[in-house]
């Protein structure tokens, strides 16, 4: 493709442009022995594996953020009088379902540690992707494709849930919290 480049000074936070304006032309090295992938269908990949990426990124984030919330929401519910079972039992299912969550975006650490195999995580599955692009002009292969097509599937799946564990269950967990008269928590 074709580049500009300019000489941009920057001092004291300003940037100057000196006025230097270059086009080049970079082509390829050489030819591979197998053909490689249009340049077009490269970009589309990295852009959806980019995407993907800063979807995991923060769906990881958020699945912090809440599991924290709970884990407090946990703490004050045991020295809220009038706390009910119902309530107790809806926090401890929200964070087991949190912990789950993360485990499928960067697996689990304790089968990890034992070096033993379990479920692929999101976050595999995007490093994989990343390989068919990363260090190679042929394009991705149709394992990376896949790897890529799960974890999007996944990300969207994850997205959804974390979106209805924000928006209508910590909803009405924190609706009860204030009813019960408990202490405050974050994300109340």
């Amino acid at each position: 493709g074709t580049y500009t480049v300019e000489l941009v000074v920057r001092t004291g936070g300003l940037e100057t442009s000196r006025g230097i304006i270059e086009r080049f032309q970079v082509t390829p090295l050489g030819k591979g022995a197998l053909p490689s992938a249009p340049p077009e269908s490269v970009a589309l990949f990295q852009t959806q594996l980019a995407n993907a990426s800063r979807l995991a990124s923060s769906s990881s984030a958020r699945a912090g953020e809440l599991l924290e919330q709970s884990l407090a929401i946990q703490s004050v519910l045991a020295r809220t009088p009038g706390a009910t079972q119902e309530l107790h039992a809806a926090v401890h299912d929200l964070e087991k379902r949190l912990g789950a969550i993360q485990r499928r975006l960067s697996g689990d650490p304790k089968l990890s540690v034992m070096n033993e195999p379990g479920p692929v995580p999101v976050s595999a599955r995007l490093s994989h992707a990343d390989l068919g692009v990363k260090y190679s002009t042929y394009g991705p292969t149709p394992s990376h494709q896949d790897s890529l097509r799960i974890a999007r599937e996944a990300l969207a799946e994850i997205d959804r849930e974390l979106t209805t564990i924000r928006e209508a269950e910590l909803i009405r967990i924190h609706a009860a919290l204030k009813e019960l008269g408990a202490p405050w928590t974050p994300g109340r």
